[in-house]
């Protein structure tokens, strides 16, 4: 760690901490928790123990090498469904309603050729869409793979 850095969490990493509290109290053992804690960022993954039912990663980087404020990044689906968020009271309250979202089923990912697409359906229905390739750079999409991929309707955790 650098000098004259702190590493006390802030209100937003307080907040996640509260955030995670309530999940553990509301889901019990329908989820397996797992908290990675490392030098300037925590990861929470939630697996949910329900097969069909998708799990969801989040990460507070709060402590960046370069001194700047940080950020928030929330991951679920098998390659798209990657969001990536500053560090703000908007941008906390916009993962705390992706992960609940998922947590409650409201996800669809469509599956393509080395990609797929997840739509979350936010709490005020609203529609939070990621796209994620595992293709190599440069690599076109298959035309229509959106319209006749596998699509899957994630359920809830209970």
């Amino acid at each position: 760690m650098t000098e004259g850095r702190s590493r006390l969490p802030d209100s937003i990493s307080t907040r996640l901490a509260v955030f995670l509290d309530e999940l553990r109290g509301e889901l019990g053992d329908a989820v397996s928790i797992e908290v990675e804690d490392r030098d300037g960022w925590r990861g929470v993954d939630l697996s949910p123990k329900r097969e069909d039912a998708l799990g969801v990663y989040w990460t507070d980087f709060y402590l960046l090498g370069d001194g700047s404020p940080g950020a928030l990044q929330v991951e679920a689906g098998h390659q798209g469904g990657r969001w990536e968020f500053g560090r703000d009271e908007d941008d906390l309250l916009l993962l705390i309603d992706l992960v609940r979202s998922v947590v409650a089923g409201r996800v669809v990912e469509v599956f393509g050729p080395a990609r797929s697409r997840v739509e979350v359906t936010l709490s005020d229905g609203t529609k939070q869409v990621e796209i994620g390739a595992l293709a190599p750079v440069g690599c076109l999409p298959v035309p229509g793979w959106m319209r006749l991929g596998r699509r899957v309707h994630y359920a809830p955790y209970r």
